[in-house]
């Protein structure tokens, strides 16, 4: 494995991404992809919008020559003789300066023409559920983060730092080392530290998105005058099901699940079916009693059809 795909905080296990579109719900199951987010359609107008700063000293051009692992011995010796007027290690020439702002504006387009999956470590979050799922009304899919895979490689998937010191982006930062990327992309705000987000970085509209690990039903669902939209949702995952643990060869599969919501939430000590083999946990967020806090509940261990493109 190369060093820029080892796993960063491998104890995370797991990713979580809120949702509010049922519309979107069986794409992404379906065809195990998701779409990725322009960043200029954040909620956040400081969020991948710090500028960079043009200009760099002539000590910092050294260092990124110095550190470049693009150069050898006669390449960094021709891009110093190029870069300073008269071998004057105190001077950049004027050539050399139009050139590197040119090269630290494409850089800057390059990184912000990346699109963004935004994901959570917490899948239990009011504030995540209220702001991003609807009001409690959609749903938040599980992903396993492991080795191999997109949500497992460090160099495209990373946590946001969160701090209350804007960055400072500057041309020294380019280079190998992705320190301007994460600045751009990977910083934001302490205010929003709550969400614990992760990003997941691509060129793509959509991404890969295979190992679901679950699928959470919001705790609105269970309020008799949501159950329409429950229906919906169900009947939206029911086609998609190959493989039931807990309901074996029912012929109304989305009435034995109306019911078992019911009971879940008539039982605070159910604790949902023993797994069997199937791979994908189908559970609601219910609230805990006597406590601001919710707490999933299993409905079933389930088997979504494979892509149709596999």
């Amino acid at each position: 494995m190369s060093a820029e795909s080892i796993m960063i905080r491998p104890e995370i296990t797991e990713l979580f991404r809120y949702r509010s579109n049922l519309c979107h719900a069986a794409q992404l199951w379906r065809e195990q992809r998701m779409f990725m987010s322009d960043p200029r359609t954040f909620n956040d107008p400081f969020d991948a919008g710090i500028p960079l700063l043009s200009g760099i000293t002539p000590e910092e051009y050294r260092q990124m020559i110095l550190s470049s692992p693009y150069y050898n011995e006669n390449q960094r010796e021709q891009a110093m003789a190029l870069a300073f007027e008269s071998f004057d290690p105190l001077t950049l020439s004027e050539d050399s300066v139009t050139r590197i702002n040119e090269v630290g504006r494409g850089y800057e387009s390059a990184i912000r023409a990346q699109r963004i999956c935004c994901l959570a470590e917490n899948h239990c979050s009011i504030l995540m559920w209220s702001h991003y799922a609807g009001q409690h009304l959609g749903y938040c899919i599980g992903f396993r983060r492991i080795s191999g895979i997109n949500f497992g490689d460090g160099s495209i998937c990373k946590p946001v730092n969160y701090t209350n010191d804007y960055p400072l982006c500057t041309l020294s930062q380019i280079g190998p080392n992705g320190d301007l990327t994460d600045a751009l992309l990977y910083t934001k705000s302490r205010e929003w530290e709550y969400e614990n987000e992760w990003r997941l970085l691509s060129q793509n509209m959509f991404c890969r998105c295979a190992d679901i690990s679950r699928i959470i039903i919001g705790c609105a669902f269970q309020r008799e005058n949501n159950r329409s939209e429950l229906d919906r949702f169900l009947l939206c995952l029911h086609g998609d099901i190959v493989q039931s643990s807990r309901f074996h060869g029912s012929q109304n599969l989305i009435d034995d699940y109306r019911n078992a919501i019911t009971n879940v939430s008539n039982n605070e000590n159910y604790c949902g079916p023993v797994s069997d083999g199937c791979n994908v946990r189908l559970e609601i967020m219910l609230p805990v009693p006597q406590q601001f806090q919710l707490r999933e509940h299993t409905i079933d261990f389930i088997q979504l059809r494979p892509p149709a493109h596999e």
